[in-house]
């Protein structure tokens, strides 16, 4: 299921609004729950990265939905923090979401 979910990916702009944000709730939810580990994490981490990088609409709201699931353990992936915060579409749209991650990463390093 997994494996067909990443095959997937590739066809993402095709989707209809509502079932690439279900589709991101579950990334998102996969990788919050650990239930994904090495290689099949950080290809799933980076299809979320892509997506937000690529800002082509549809495919930014599937990265959203995803990183709002994830949101509070992407403390744990430094480069992918650094990622986000270098989306310029990120800094626009979703500036909260983006000083959640700061804070978390504050109160870790103290």
């Amino acid at each position: 299921m997994i494996s067909n979910l990443f095959d997937e990916y590739r066809f993402h702009n095709q989707y209809p609004i509502r079932e690439l944000q279900i589709t991101g709730q579950l990334f998102g939810a996969l990788i919050n729950s650990k239930l994904i580990d090495g290689v099949t994490l950080m290809i799933s981490l980076r299809c979320v990265t892509d997506a937000l990088e690529k800002y082509t609409g549809k495919r930014f709201e599937f990265g959203i939905k995803a990183l709002e699931q994830f949101s509070k353990r992407v403390h744990e992936w430094p480069s992918i923090c650094q990622s986000l915060f270098n989306i310029e579409a990120l800094q626009e749209k979703y500036p909260d979401m983006l000083e959640e991650v700061r804070l978390v990463l504050i109160s870790l390093s103290s």
